[in-house]
């Protein structure tokens, strides 16, 4: 009798899943020679397996899209498999980034939610997402700053070119209570046209209560 083969529940989600598969066998022939193998029959691209030739292993899917899954099983003298159907939805910016940066961990809101600051250094994972810093390790140079020269008040900070899901506004106030947007200059101070933009916003006070303006 050949194996029998069940390729389990199709996995959800983005990042690192795992296939939970069940294999049995009557041990015949003797020896006994058991050998598993998942492979993609087809797909956008072929599925990365942790260990292909495990029953349970890891999976990633590079694209989005519905990928033809096979677990094979043979006893050397007889083959027998379960195909396993699994979608891929697309995901947002901001998913792509918590799966890239946070690896096995993208699951856990707790380390890798938005409001979560893994390296403890004041900033949020969203604001992390938003400014292209690395959430679990504190860079100081990817921090805003901001400089006066008389009334003028620039700020500099770092912007996340495929963060095409968050939006920056620059905000100031007079008494840290009521904000309101403020009307700026924008000066691009370097761009590697592919990830990073460093801009610089410009704002020159109204009048001497303006100087407590800040930009979150």
């Amino acid at each position: 009798t050949g194996p029998s083969v069940d390729a389990g529940m199709a996995p959800s989600g983005s990042g690192l899943l795992t296939l939970d598969a069940t294999v049995s066998d009557d041990g015949l022939p003797l020896p006994s020679t058991l050998s598993t193998q998942w492979s993609t029959l087809s797909g956008p691209e072929i599925a990365g397996f942790g260990n292909g030739s495990s029953v349970d292993t890891t999976v990633t899917f590079p694209v989005p899209g519905d990928y033809h899954l096979r677990l094979a099983a043979g006893d050397g003298q007889v083959t027998t498999f379960d195909d396993l159907l699994v979608t891929i939805a697309a995901v947002s910016p901001i998913e792509e980034w918590r799966t890239e940066k946070f690896g096995a961990e993208a699951g856990d809101p707790g380390l890798a939610g938005d409001l979560a600051d893994y390296d403890s250094d004041g900033l949020t994972n969203l604001v992390e997402y938003a400014l292209n810093s690395e959430p679990k390790t504190s860079v100081e140079g990817h921090l805003p700053f901001s400089t006066m020269t008389g009334d003028t008040v620039s700020l500099t900070y770092r912007v996340n070119l495929r963060a095409g899901d968050v939006a920056l506004t620059l905000e100031a106030s007079p008494d840290m209570n009521a904000w309101a947007p403020a009307p700026a200059t924008l000066e691009t101070v370097s761009d590697d046209s592919s990830v990073l933009l460093w801009p610089a916003r410009t704002i020159r006070l109204r009048d001497s209560a303006d100087t407590m303006a800040l930009a979150r």
